[in-house]
């Protein structure tokens, strides 16, 4: 994989104390795209960049990091998308909906939860 966008993970307005997702590709993966809005609590390897936002904020800035107008279409950067956000799927689906057209073509999405939540 070239690159890899890392959504982390909210369980239940904490943040997990690490990000499996980047510690376990890191070693593997070129490039990792890593957005939280909590502070990351990992030393951040070299091929990491972080971004302390929600991922439906990642979208405007990238496009405004790369001086695209609202007509251009951002880039479809990412070989992988990875969450561990720890919610029912449905909110997992609203929080990553911003973020798939970055994927690209025949790209993946891997997700992970710890708890169960009941309806």
């Amino acid at each position: 994989l070239s690159a890899f966008l890392c959504i982390l993970g909210l369980q239940n307005g904490a943040h997990m104390p690490t990000s499996g997702w980047t510690q376990c590709l890191s070693p593997i993966v070129r490039e990792i795209v890593c957005i939280d809005p909590a502070d990351l609590r990992i030393e951040v390897p070299t091929n990491v960049t972080y971004h302390k936002m929600k991922s439906q904020e990642y979208p405007p800035y990238l496009r405004k990091q790369l001086q695209l107008t609202e007509e251009e279409q951002l880039p479809q950067s990412f070989d992988l998308i990875t969450s561990d956000i720890n919610e029912t799927p449905q909110i997992v689906l609203d929080y990553l909906d911003p973020i798939m057209p970055l994927v690209k073509p025949n790209g993946y999405l891997v997700g992970s939860s710890v708890l169960a939540h009941s309806p």
